[in-house]
């Protein structure tokens, strides 16, 4: 029964090279706009330390690094917030020695985007009075993007839509007659779903401005030898005969159905009111006329002063790109 002393020490090491089973009966159920996802558990010659989710427009798509959105050591995951559409999972087993099991059966689901964005005009605020050009502001906020937001007055467009946060836009008051006007805003989100902001409402009371003198005059004819063309019309000058003629728009020879045109063509102007001058002569006269707007409305003018004071013709106030005075 002796015993000899101990042999040198050999060292071996077993390597864990055996994958996980693929995990089994893997399907998916939406929850307003989550995915759950359950599946049977994977077995193991060692041990199952996790599993891979993994997510795809893709139907039978391949799971990879691209397609891997999260980890879990149960046998359940909730994807949330789910992107908007149908969506493709699949998971798969990892073990201690990073072995990985082939991909489980394949779930599908589709999620709807139910939920509108919520937008609120921030700027200016309600029973503000406001003049000239005002920065009209609002916050907007979606349960997944919002895509854009569209000013409004008075349920018109104002500006292009805003696609970037913080969302504004710079509005000329003057395009809109004195007195109360709503704004409100219109936010988009990238599903397609829109929600219109509570009205806002507002004062504009701007000083009275001679539009007359930014439009581009035309005529049914005009003398040009001596000067009088259609823009002196419009020059804010009031002269001509038996003053410097040269100063006034004449026709050359025109009578019944003569017109003098004015046009804006940057924006449209707002527009309560025309005051005309007529040669102060008895040897001719304007005995009536009217007014005639882009929009097709028109305004009766009746006989100007042949003294050459001033008619002053007023009418509700009028956005219009064109104004045409027609004899």
């Amino acid at each position: 029964t002796n015993t000899s002393g101990p042999s040198n020490q050999a060292t071996a090491t077993v390597l864990d090279t055996e994958a996980p089973s693929a995990p089994g009966g893997l399907s998916a159920l939406v929850a307003g706009g989550s995915v759950q996802l359950v599946w049977t558990a994977s077995t193991d010659n060692v041990a199952v330390t996790g599993y891979q989710v993994h997510r795809s427009t893709q139907d039978g798509f391949t799971p990879g690094t691209q397609t891997l959105i999260g980890t879990t050591t149960t046998t359940s995951y909730t994807d949330s917030p789910a992107p908007v559409g149908t969506s493709y999972y699949r998971v798969v087993a990892v073990d201690a020695a990073t072995n990985t099991s082939g991909p489980s059966n394949q779930a599908t689901a589709t999620v709807l985007d139910t939920e509108p964005p919520v937008v609120t005009v921030t700027a200016p605020s309600a029973g503000q009075t406001v003049t000239g050009v005002v920065t009209v502001r609002a916050t907007a906020t979606d349960n997944r993007a919002v895509a854009g937001v569209q000013f409004q007055v008075d349920g018109a467009p104002v500006g292009a839509e805003d696609t970037t946060a913080p969302y504004q836009v710079d509005w000329s008051t003057t395009t809109v007659a004195n007195g109360p006007h709503t704004i409100t805003a219109l936010a988009r989100d990238t599903s397609g779903l829109q929600t219109t902001s509570a009205p806002v409402t507002i004062t504009v009371d701007n000083p009275p401005v001679n539009v007359a003198r930014s439009a581009t005059a035309s005529a049914s004819s005009q003398n040009t030898g001596t000067g009088q063309t259609a823009a002196k019309a419009v020059d804010g000058v009031v002269d001509g005969w038996p003053g410097d003629y040269t100063r006034e728009w004449a026709t050359t020879g025109g009578g019944a159905g003569s017109w003098l045109q004015l046009a804006w063509s940057t924006q449209p102007r707002v527009v309560d009111r025309v005051v005309l001058f007529d040669r102060p002569n008895t040897t001719d006269g304007i005995t009536s006329g009217v007014l005639r707007f882009s929009d097709g409305s028109t305004v009766l003018v009746p006989a100007l002063p042949n003294d050459g004071s001033a008619l002053e013709v007023t009418f509700p106030a009028r956005s219009t790109s064109t104004l045409r005075f027609e004899i």
